[in-house]
């Protein structure tokens, strides 16, 4: 059941990037630039837990899902949470990107990412992630509305 949960997100995503019309011959390069800067200043915005930088590329509607299953579902919530994560200094998270696509309307970006952690004794915890971001544009920009994180098991 796990595996076709972790198949159905992907597939959902693409299904509704077809039926916005995603095709590389019909987006235009400027809407491809700001798409691809979007999330890079979104990205950005995190690894360096600027809360500030993070702010203008988040949608007033926003479903965020932890590695934990926890869920929040607006801008609010999502700042909160964030604002609480940036203010602690012992982590770091690095980002890679594994997949990028996008219409004139809707982004999407798989990233699998490493967390890593150190605890008061000294102790460095670490783990890896996927996280998929599902970006709408509007007059207003590129605005993250989708925010899904599943931690990898250790095998």
């Amino acid at each position: 059941m796990k595996t076709l949960r972790a198949l159905f997100l992907p597939l959902a995503v693409s299904a509704i990037a077809l039926a916005a019309g995603c095709s590389n011959k019909q987006e235009s390069a400027s809407t491809a630039q700001s798409f691809d800067s979007a999330v890079s200043i979104h990205l950005r915005a995190i690894a360096t837990a600027n809360l500030e930088a993070l702010d203008p590329t988040v949608g007033d509607s926003v479903t965020m899902i932890s590695p934990l299953g926890d869920r929040t579902t607006t801008k609010t919530q999502f700042m909160e949470l964030h604002k609480y994560w940036f203010s602690q200094t012992n982590w770091t998270w690095r980002p890679t990107i594994l997949e990028k696509t996008h219409s004139d309307s809707l982004g999407y970006t798989l990233l699998k990412y490493r967390y890593t952690e150190k605890d008061s004794a000294g102790n460095i915890r670490s783990d890896d992630s996927y996280l998929v971001l599902i970006f709408k544009n509007s007059n207003a920009g590129w605005k993250l509305i989708h925010d899904q994180n599943t931690k990898i098991p250790v095998k």
